[in-house]
């Protein structure tokens, strides 16, 4: 598990690779409108897969200053990957002054948003970067208050999301390990990122 503060945020990541090298890599990183959070899936697994996702993070994160919204951001990735065997994706773009946030996905991706109210899920559009030309990207824009969980994740991950709790966690530390361990398929690679709002 990675753990680290980017910005006022505190971000854990859990990782699972199928084989002896990941497909799934993450971004944590200061950008124009606060931080950018993102998870990208390379198809397949192993080596292949991770050089994938490798592009489509370093595509994404060069744009970390741009000001660019996240669905030209999963669009650039998309021209860049184009030709190879592809990659899904999800990015948000954190604004710690304004207590908002905008994300999309691609592809087989998830997201969640958990509040002291009840939990959002977010909707990625289909597609696969490099691959099929995403549909109509749809971002979303949200509202978060100081202890908002946002967790993303992998397919490897997806029952996480079946089961997250109904209200964000009082204590955040090592939730992305846990459910990782609680819920990841066997037979993926996966990942998991907790950012605490």
């Amino acid at each position: 598990m990675v753990s680290l503060t980017v910005g006022p945020f505190d971000v854990e990541v859990a990782l699972r690779a199928k084989a002896e090298v990941s497909g799934d890599t993450w971004l944590a990183a200061l950008s124009a409108e606060g931080i950018m959070v993102g998870m990208f899936d390379g198809a397949g697994s192993g080596e292949a897969a991770r050089e994938v996702s490798a592009r489509a993070r370093s595509t994404v994160s060069a744009a970390r200053l741009s000001g660019q919204p996240v669905e030209a951001r999963l669009v650039a990735a998309h021209l860049e990957l184009q030709g190879s065997r592809g990659c899904v994706a999800s990015i948000a773009l954190i604004d710690p002054n304004r207590g908002t946030f905008s994300w999309a996905g691609v592809g087989n991706v998830d997201g969640a948003l958990l509040t002291a109210a009840r939990p959002r899920r977010l909707v990625s559009s289909r597609g696969m970067l490099g691959v099929r030309t995403p549909d109509p990207i749809r971002p979303e824009a949200l509202r978060w208050r100081k202890g908002d969980l946002l967790v993303l994740g992998t397919d490897g991950a997806r029952k996480a999301f079946t089961a997250l709790p109904e209200r964000a966690p009082a204590v955040a530390r090592g939730l992305a390990a846990q459910w990782l361990e609680a819920f990841a398929d066997p037979r993926d690679d996966a990942a998991l990122m907790v950012v605490k709002l």
